[in-house]
């Protein structure tokens, strides 16, 4: 999205591992993803408890990872 928009002052290999390692890393040590386990696992985020934020988290990850 940045590189489209015309901001390209950016190392992109490091970009790339740093996107890499966001998508890939397990729930427990990524703050960025907390549903990452079960996402990677099921290629979604279940429905834990009432009111939880699964779908969202779920939506968000989808859009990240297709960008």
């Amino acid at each position: 999205d940045s590189w489209m928009k015309g901001l390209r002052d950016f190392d992109v290999e490091t970009a790339y591992e740093a996107m890499y390692k966001s998508a890939t890393t397990k729930g427990k040590d990524n703050l960025l993803r907390p549903d990452n386990d079960d996402y990677l696992r099921l290629g979604y985020v279940p429905l834990r408890e009432k009111y939880d934020n699964s779908v969202s988290h779920a939506l968000e990850y989808y859009i990240a990872d297709n960008a």
